[in-house]
């Protein structure tokens, strides 16, 4: 490499420019246009004027040529279009040296600052061009769509970090601020992160929220949801890590309501229903329970003595009835917690038309079972 030439090379993520003030042992010593001195290997260098300054000069007036040469190229790099240049050029389906590619878009000869402002253009446009060496390829249009719709999806995944951070921070922080776009997907990555830890499926991303609003705490994520009044203070996160829902869909309290208009126009009979309201079944519970769904009787009839459990019959009542239906299958079971209960059904219908409530008739399967008087079945 000759001494005086400026060089170009690539230095974390950005092109620089360089003069070189010696070439000795297979090395350059060079200073950079930031007015720094380093030492590189020949094959960083990516391109090269063709023409030398004069290494005498001042060293203040070395950096001022450098510094007016990257300006130039800055300005022409600003009037190039690389998709333009790819529309033009795409078909012909071969490599491309830079100089080539330069010589489409201005008037031979092409000078060094029009190839450096070239260069400059391509690396801040990846789309359209692949790199291979000293050689452009230019892609074919469906992989530049391809890239184009990746870039789109990081591009708004940096936008979502950005502002998904900025809010997480304040909120942090105390104050009262509005969400930005992507507020149900952060809460969902959050709720995530609190219930599973390591084991969460997107806990790279939740991790990436927290770390970009510089929040370390190993409780942020339940208190951020807290915060947020998402959660209660007391959250139970054994219902939140299985998923059981306290409320029920609108659809299915849709359902509920019509099936308790039509309970209150009265039972209509079936073939197989038999009234057993002369057996006066009782309850067994508190006197503050309000779901009571079964009941025991005993007569006797004879020798022996027969004793009725009585079941509500929840399915008649769901019978036609898809989406409470479904909500029933999927929950299973009332679940009963210290201090709370989460119904298997609305409670308008397991504290209503469901509710073996004394006075009033309640569809029920009934099982009778005699004992005689030495207890046998």
């Amino acid at each position: 490499m000759e001494t005086g030439k400026i060089v170009a090379f690539f230095e974390q993520k950005k092109i620089l420019c360089a003069f070189c003030l010696e070439g000795k042992g297979g090395r350059l010593h060079l200073l950079t246009e930031e007015n720094r001195e380093i030492t590189l290997g020949p094959n960083r260098i990516v391109l090269s004027s063709p023409q030398p300054l004069n290494p005498s000069l001042p060293r203040q007036t070395l950096l001022e040529k450098m510094k007016a040469a990257v300006e130039n190229q800055e300005r022409l790099r600003r009037s190039i279009s690389v998709r333009d240049l790819w529309e033009l050029v795409w078909e012909e389906r071969k490599d491309f040296r830079l100089r080539e590619l330069a010589e489409f878009i201005f008037q031979p000869p092409v000078t060094f600052d029009q190839e450096m402002a070239l260069l400059r253009a391509l690396f801040e446009d990846r789309l359209y061009f692949k790199q291979k060496g000293e050689l452009y390829e230019a892609r074919e249009p469906e992989k530049v769509e391809e890239i184009a719709l990746q870039m789109e999806r990081e591009a708004k995944q940096a936008r979502e970090l950005e502002e998904g951070s900025r809010w997480l921070a304040r909120v942090w922080a105390g104050e009262s601020v509005d969400p930005p776009p992507g507020r149900e997907e952060i809460v969902r990555l959050l709720k995530e992160y609190a219930l599973l830890g390591a084991d969460a499926p997107d806990q790279g991303r939740a991790k990436a929220f927290l770390q970009a609003a510089q929040i370390s705490s190993p409780q942020a994520p339940f208190e951020l949801l807290v915060r947020l009044g998402v959660w209660a203070e007391d959250e139970n996160l054994f219902l939140q890590r299985h998923q059981i829902s306290q409320a029920f869909p609108p659809k299915v309290l849709s359902e509920a309501e019509r099936i308790v208009a039509q309970s209150a126009r009265g039972i209509r009979p079936e073939a197989q229903d038999m009234d057993l309201t002369f057996l006066h079944p009782l309850t067994i519970d508190s006197e503050f329970t309000r779901d009571i769904d079964d009941a025991l009787s005993v007569e006797r009839v004879g020798k022996d003595i027969q004793v009725g459990v009585h079941i509500t019959d929840v399915a008649t009542y769901l019978n036609g009835y898809r989406e409470i239906f479904q909500e029933a299958m999927a929950r299973a079971t009332s679940i009963y917690l210290p201090d709370q209960r989460i119904p298997m059904i609305p409670p308008m219908l397991s504290e209503g038309a469901c509710s073996l409530v004394v006075g009033e008739q309640r569809r029920a399967l009934s099982f009778l079972v005699r004992f005689d008087e030495e207890g046998r079945v």
